[in-house]
Formats: C-alpha cells, structure tokens, sequence
C-alpha cells in the first residue's frame, strides 16, 4: 500500500462516523418532534385536559347565561350610570373561574372585569367587579 491510499483511508474512516453523527442528529429531531407532537395530542385527547388547559373548557350556553346573569348583577350593585352590556364570551382561566367582561355606556364609557365563581353544575358561588378602564376626560 501506499502512503496515499493509507492518507485516503484514514479520510474515509473519519468522515463516516462524522455522517453517521450528523443522520442521527436528524433523525433523533425528525423523531423528537414527532413525539412530542403525539404526546401532546394525547393530552389534549384525555377528559382531564382541562386541567392542562383551562380556555379547552367549554360551556353549556345554559351555564353561560347565568354566568352573564350573575355578572349583570353584581354590576348593578355598583350603580353604574348608562346602560350595561356584557361583551363576548367569558374567559375561562380554572374550570370553576370565569371571567366576563361587561361594558357600561353612559356619560363615560367604562369598562369593568367580572370574576365569577361557579361550581361542577354551574350555581353561582361569588362575583366580583373590577374595574378595567374608563374614559375620564382629560385635562
């Protein structure tokens, strides 16, 4: 053998386990995205997702209207002035917490956060108000 075809050899043996390094790198992210993709679909998939994921709750449009009931009235014990209406759906952030927004139309535009607690068959437990902006007029 020659001193060049031993310098070509020992090229060769070098460089493949450097190919083999680089395919694997690859494979293991082609396949570590693919798990973690199934993983999370399992998640999503099991009834106790919404332990994981609070907004996947979804509500019965009965419980909804007495959820927006309850926000009503609690913002009617705070006397607003104008007129009160109860803007978009609530906002799920524990599957017992809502959160409603409501928005009063009158010499000042304001609007308020209402956190509402329910329990496992939609009874209203508490309301609180929260005041979120208004429009006072600068000077």
């Amino acid at each position: 053998m020659t001193p060049e075809h031993d310098v070509c050899r020992a090229r060769a043996y070098v460089s493949v386990p450097l190919r083999r390094r680089r395919k694997a790198r690859r494979s293991l992210a082609i396949s570590a995205v693919a798990i973690l993709t199934s993983v999370v679909g399992a998640v999503v998939a099991l009834p106790s997702a919404n332990a994981f994921f609070p907004s996947a709750v979804k509500l019965a449009p009965d419980c909804v209207a007495r959820v927006n009931e309850a926000a009503l009235t609690a913002m009617a014990r705070t006397n607003p002035i104008g007129q009160i209406m109860v803007v978009g759906y609530p906002a799920v952030f524990d599957p017992r917490l809502l959160r409603v927004t409501v928005r009063v139309f009158g010499p000042r535009t304001e609007i308020y956060a209402v956190d509402v607690a329910i329990d496992h068959v939609c009874r209203v437990l508490s309301a609180s108000t929260r005041l979120e902006t208004n429009d006072w007029p600068s000077r």
